[in-house]
């Protein structure tokens, strides 16, 4: 079982219109165990327990990166951070996808290898970067 917990973030800090970003006392706690089912997702809105997650798309991009077989997989969501309110909710959820992927395969990505996958998902770097490296940070592509 692998279990990643990941804060949520505040972007657009202040003067720093998206660069500034930083992380807050609220988070996520996402758990990847193997299934017999393709796929199972728990503890979200039914809406969003397919292959269409945002944490399982992250997943199957961190398997093509590496070049591994997505496997069969059982997500159990745990958030605390409320969706579409602009505190990150879904870099949380790329982020975690990522990094499980690579502990998965016994790959631990980079920090930096984690904000550049999971920025090509998000395309804001100002709500990944706190994900990944916590307090306040200021990103840019």
């Amino acid at each position: 079982m692998i279990k990643i917990t990941v804060p949520a973030t505040s972007a657009n800090v202040g003067p720093g219109f998206d660069c500034l970003g930083l992380a807050v006392n609220i988070f996520s706690t996402f758990t990847f165990e193997p299934s017999q089912k393709q796929l199972e997702i728990l503890g979200c809105d039914s809406t969003y327990q397919n292959d269409s997650n945002l944490v399982y798309q992250a997943f199957v991009k961190g398997c093509n990166y590496l070049g591994e077989e997505v496997p069969r997989l059982k997500l159990t969501i745990d958030s605390d951070i409320p969706v579409s309110r602009g505190l990150g909710s879904s870099a949380s959820c790329i982020v975690a996808g990522i990094k499980a992927s690579g502990l998965w395969f016994d790959q631990d990505f980079t920090s930096d290898t984690l904000v550049k996958l999971a920025t090509q998902i998000e395309k804001h770097p100002d709500n990944i970067a706190p994900a990944v490296y916590g307090k306040l940070c200021s990103a840019f592509f």
